[in-house]
């Protein structure tokens, strides 16, 4: 009798700390809008466009500082949102001769919404953003390329492999797959074993999301996007994209590619560390690209 008590309690357990990983999945921390562009003195229009699910997503579209028929989208990542990514990316404005696209997630800056899926639905909203841009400034698409980071990196790896009109990608410290993810944060963060937690909580957001999460790998998308150019950043010391992580899509990835490790960086510090180096890779890689 005691022993299936304690097997009832134990199950009972496992289960509460499931469901509270499978609602931490989803959760957006906050991180109010920094800065906007009339903080860098640059010209903007603010745009929206809804989601496929009916959100309200919200951006800025920035035009080059000389008329240009080429655009850089731009994308965050969880619990950033477009202005938090307007000072590492300043050097495409200064220094290149591109339009920027910056866009929220939902959930994240004003846009609608209350969870990430940690890919799925952010690839549509990825894809309803690039409608809005097609549609509304064909002038200034002819040609595309993307810049995201972490989350914004993953899906821009998995978007660029089924949207051929995306030239060139930039990704800093994206994941290789949500399930290996959510398996390292369960450890490094909360001393979780993978078995029974992440199972159980990747089906348990599954669940409330109405989809299966845990498919999302740009590791199985990345030797899509060749022969166009992939620019691979990572941090060394990254807490939350581990170097494994980067190596697995460093080795899936096709040439032509670039990778470039920082030295010492945490997550979303190589611009903080080497700003100066930084700047001109990612300009030059584009440059190079787009010329």
């Amino acid at each position: 009798m005691m022993g299936a008590i304690a097997l009832l309690a134990t199950l009972l357990v496992v289960l509460g700390i499931s469901m509270y990983g499978s609602s931490e999945i989803t959760r957006i921390p906050f991180l109010p809008i920094p800065f906007r562009p009339e903080d860098f003195g640059w010209p903007s229009e603010s745009v929206s466009f809804n989601s496929v699910d009916g959100l309200r997503l919200t951006g800025w579209f920035i035009p080059a500082s000389s008329p240009s028929d080429t655009t850089v989208v731009i994308q965050h990542g969880v619990g950033s949102n477009a202005g938090d990514m307007l000072h590492n990316t300043a050097c495409l404005r200064n220094g290149g001769k591109w339009n920027l696209f910056y866009y929220n997630f939902r959930g994240h800056g004003d846009s609608q919404g209350e969870k990430t899926t940690l890919g799925p639905m952010e690839l549509k909203d990825m894809n309803s953003a690039l409608e809005w841009l097609k549609k509304e400034k064909p002038e200034a698409c002819r040609r595309l390329a993307i810049y995201g980071h972490s989350l914004g990196a993953a899906v821009a790896i998995v978007g660029a492999a089924e949207h051929s009109e995306l030239e060139a990608v930039a990704a800093e410290s994206p994941f290789a797959a949500i399930a290996n993810t959510v398996r390292h944060f369960s450890w490094q963060f909360y001393g979780l074993p993978y078995f029974p937690f992440v199972p159980l909580s990747l089906f348990f957001t599954s669940l409330r999301l109405r989809m299966r999460i845990g498919d999302f790998a740009p590791a199985q998308a990345i030797g899509k996007i060749s022969p166009r150019p992939v620019f691979l950043i990572a941090a060394e010391r990254d807490r939350r994209m581990p170097m494994s992580d980067h190596t697995i899509l460093w080795e899936r990835a096709k040439e032509p590619k670039e990778q470039w490790v920082v030295a010492g960086a945490d997550h979303g510090e190589p611009w903080i560390m080497v700003k100066q180096e930084y700047e001109s890779r990612l300009l030059g890689f584009f440059r190079k690209a787009l010329s």
